[in-house]
């Protein structure tokens, strides 16, 4: 998997937090694991876990407008016809969006969200045993593969020490549920 866009991404990240904090914005980055793969369906063997980093301008106490970018590779078998011939494909996943957030008002250190998230996912495939003709007549798998979508999300914030937060979220994207923490500036 090429690792320029995401360092790229990072850099313009860290470059708009630190205009946003010289205006006194209100911004969380974050940076999350995912707990449940996005391909837990498909029963694969994650080689890469599912990592995000996410940033989230406070437009007011109550909504934020962020990004999240994150990524994933999972090996994945399976058998097919009366031989049991096997198919092993190797899946570079990456998901990149742009998520819109409600929060409710915060109570004992906690902040309390849901939202949507428009997002582009993108997987590539590789073969690993077996033939591409196989695997798309068996499993409609192609060897590139994207798809806009929009996906919902809700989370939970509990702030642990100062601007560090630790967060989960449930929702579509590198995973079903990412653990995560925080920085808020």
């Amino acid at each position: 998997m090429n690792k320029y866009p995401i360092l790229c991404l990072t850099a313009l990240i860290l470059l708009t937090a630190n205009v946003l904090f010289a205006q006194n914005a209100k911004l969380d980055i974050g940076v999350g694991v995912g707990v449940l793969p996005t391909f837990l369906k498909d029963r694969g063997k994650t080689l890469t876990p599912p990592v995000s980093v996410s940033a989230d301008l406070f437009l007011n106490k109550n909504v934020s407008l962020g990004l999240i970018v994150g990524a994933s590779d999972t090996e994945a078998r399976a058998t097919y016809g009366p031989e049991g011939n096997v198919l092993r494909w190797k899946n570079s996943y990456s998901w990149m969006g742009v998520r819109f957030l409600a929060h409710t008002d915060r109570v004992d250190h906690w902040d309390i969200y849901g939202g949507f998230t428009l997002g582009y996912g993108i997987s590539r495939l590789a073969m690993l045993e077996g033939k591409w003709d196989d695997l798309t007549a068996h499993k409609r798998l192609k060897p590139v593969s994207g798809d806009l979508a929009l996906t919902a999300l809700v989370g939970a914030r509990r702030q642990i020490q100062g601007r560090w937060w630790a967060f989960g979220e449930l929702g579509l994207g590198t995973s079903l549920l990412t653990a995560s923490v925080s920085w808020r500036l």
